[in-house]
């Protein structure tokens, strides 16, 4: 992996985390196990988890990341999907995040599905259901 790669997946990866409003360890390690890093790395003396230019740092990784090897992309994707279930639950806006940078880099709707693990879906349908009796 270049140092620009894993820069920008790091990025992508630290905005997947923030996507549902909880940042939780086990999605932490999971980003880190993808990066092969250790807590103590991140770009920027940790800038990618700032709050600072966030929209433009993730459009500059994603458009970054879209030019990278098909084969690096769906790894990449792989590694979405392993950090957005690490807590153990997918929340929906998990589930868009990582459909929408799929979208973003270039890769179509059916390599979401094949590469996101079967169990998934009832990860997100049971939190779904959750949600939907917390409503009521």
């Amino acid at each position: 992996m270049t140092p620009e790669f894993r820069s920008s997946a790091a990025t992508l990866i630290m905005s997947l985390i923030k996507a549902d409003g909880e940042i939780r360890r086990e999605e932490i390690k999971a980003g880190y196990d993808y990066l092969d890093a250790d807590e103590a790395w991140a770009p920027g003396a940790n800038a990618v988890l700032g709050q600072r230019n966030q929209g433009n740092r993730l459009a500059d990784a994603l458009g970054s990341l879209r030019f990278s090897p098909e084969e690096d992309r769906l790894d990449l994707l792989a590694a979405l999907w392993d950090v957005a279930g690490a807590d153990g639950e997918v929340c929906e806006y998990e589930m868009e995040f990582v459909e929408s940078a799929a979208e973003a880099l270039d890769l179509p709707m059916s390599y979401v599905e094949i590469v996101r693990p079967a169990g998934f879906a009832k990860l997100l349908a049971a939190s779904t259901n959750d949600t939907q009796r917390a409503a009521n």
